[in-house]
């Protein structure tokens, strides 16, 4: 019987033992980094800026085919710079091409995403009909 207490007595010993202090940091701030973006929106008449998306858009369709990603998504950040700067003017004006050129942008987006390049040459064609159109006015 002395031999159960001496042994209940071993193993509280050794699993007390195991326990050692942990210190956790509360410390939770993490460094701060600061990012700097410059972005230089692109300037000119409704025109100039419709043909400036069209000369962005002429080859996207052959970079995204031939695996140009790099190149593909410049062209689509300098088509999409263009637009922003595009669609308020045209919505000045008050005419129906807003939609248009919106799903027309919409188009390249998609294309560069999913890699689509009929995509991109299907938005290109309907944009030079735009253009078109637009110039007529």
């Amino acid at each position: 019987m002395c031999r159960s207490p001496s042994i209940a007595f071993f193993f509280a010993a050794l699993t007390l033992s195991g326990c050692a202090t942990t210190i956790v940091s509360t410390d939770t701030t993490a460094p701060v980094v600061t990012v700097v973006t410059t972005t230089t929106l692109p300037t000119g008449d409704s025109l100039q800026l419709m043909k400036n998306i069209a000369l962005a858009g002429a080859d996207l369709g052959d970079s995204i085919a031939d695996g140009r990603g790099d190149e593909a998504r410049a062209a689509l950040a300098t088509a999409q710079a263009n637009w922003i700067v595009l669609e308020p003017q045209l919505q000045k004006l008050k005419l129906d091409v807003v939609e248009d050129l919106r799903r027309i942008v919409d188009m390249m987006t998609t294309a560069v995403e999913r890699k689509r390049p009929a995509d991109a040459d299907k938005a290109n064609r309907f944009l030079g009909l735009v253009i078109d159109a637009f110039s007529q006015l």
